[in-house]
C-alpha cells in the first residue's frame, strides 16, 4: 500500500469558551467538514456542557485563506431531554446521501445513575441550510444479540451502485481482564442506506496491544476493491493512530505520541 506524509499547519479553531453559550464551555471535538461553498467548508463539531453533555457546533472555514470566516455562538443541534437515546450527549460520525437526503450519523450516549455509561447510533437530517434535524426519536442502530453492550462512531460509505458500508464501535466488554474494556470495531451492509445486514467484527484486536478501537475515519476504495482508512486504537492506557487496511490492522512501533486521536481525511472539494 502505498503511504503518504502529513505535514501539521496548526489549529484550526480554538472558542472563547468564556463567552460561549452553556451548552458550549469546552471542548471542540470530532471535526465534520461540510462543503459550502467553493474553498468553504462548515465544521461541525462536539463541544460540551458542564455536565460534560455534548452538543453540536458549527465555524465555517476558508480552506484557501486558512482561516475561521464565521463563528456561531449557539449550537445546531443539543443533546437530547432526560429518557431519550442521546439525553447526555451527540459524538458526531460522519454524513452520507441516500436518496434525495444527506444524513449525519452520530452516537447517542446514556449516563444512568448506577449504570455504566452507554451509547446508541442515531440518525440526523441535513438540511438544505446547513441545520440539523434528529430523524427519529428512537436509534437509528441499537444494541441488539450482535451487539449487546454498547455502540459507538459510525462511517458510512456507498460502494459503487451495491449498496452502503458501515463501519462501527462495539462493546464487547467493559473488563477483558486488564483493567481496559474491549471494544470492537464491526462492519454492516445495506442496499439502501436504512436498513442494516451486520457481519461481526471486521478488524482484529489483541487483548493488551490494541483492543479499544474508536472512530473508524475517511476509509477509501484502493486498487481491486481494498478498503483502506484510518482510526484510533487504545492500547491499555496509550492511543495510537492505525491504518486499516482491508481487514488487517498495522500498529506502529513508535510509541512516543500519548494522544492522536478524532481526525477528519476529505478530499478537497467533495463530501466524502
Amino acid at each position: 500500500m502505498n503511504t503518504r506524509s502529513w505535514r501539521k499547519l496548526g489549529r484550526v479553531f480554538s472558542a472563547d469558551f468564556d463567552a460561549c453559550h452553556p451548552k458550549m464551555i469546552s471542548h471542540a471535538a470530532n471535526p465534520l467538514p461540510v462543503v459550502v461553498e467553493d474553498g468553504i467548508y462548515r465544521i461541525y463539531f462536539n463541544c460540551r456542557d458542564e455536565n460534560n453533555r455534548s452538543s453540536v457546533g458549527i465555524v465555517d472555514f476558508d480552506l484557501i485563506r486558512c482561516e475561521i470566516v464565521a463563528q456561531y455562538d449557539q449550537p445546531v443541534f443539543e443533546h437530547g431531554p432526560p429518557g431519550s437515546f442521546y439525553a447526555d450527549g451527540v459524538s458526531l460520525g460522519n454524513i452520507y446521501r441516500s436518496g434525495d437526503s444527506t444524513y449525519m450519523l452520530f452516537m447517542g450516549w446514556q449516563n444512568k445513575v448506577g449504570a455504566h455509561w452507554r451509547g446508541d447510533i442515531g440518525r440526523l437530517i441535513l438540511q438544505n441550510d446547513f441545520s440539523l434535524v434528529l430523524d427519529s426519536d428512537t436509534p437509528f442502530i441499537a444494541s441488539d444479540h450482535e451487539d449487546p453492550v454498547s455502540l459507538s462512531y459510525p462511517w458510512v460509505m456507498q460502494t459503487g451502485e451495491d449498496g452502503f458500508d458501515m463501519w462501527y464501535g462495539s462493546t464487547v466488554t467493559w473488563e477483558a481482564g486488564n483493567g481496559e474494556m474491549l471494544h470492537v470495531i464491526k462492519h454492516a451492509t445495506s442496499v439502501d442506506g436504512h436498513d442494516w445486514k451486520r457481519h461481526g467484527i471486521a478488524i482484529p484486536y489483541q487483548l493488551g496491544v490494541a483492543q479499544a478501537f474508536s472512530r473508524p475515519q475517511s476509509p477509501v476504495i484502493l486498487n481491486r476493491g481494498t478498503i483502506c482508512g484510518f482510526l484510533t486504537a487504545a492500547v491499555v492506557v496509550k492511543n495510537i493512530v492505525s491504518v486499516m487496511h482491508s481487514v488487517k490492522t498495522s500498529f506502529p512501533g513508535d510509541w512516543r505520541l500519548k494522544t492522536v486521536a478524532s481526525m477528519f481525511l476529505q478530499t478537497a472539494g467533495t463530501q466524502r
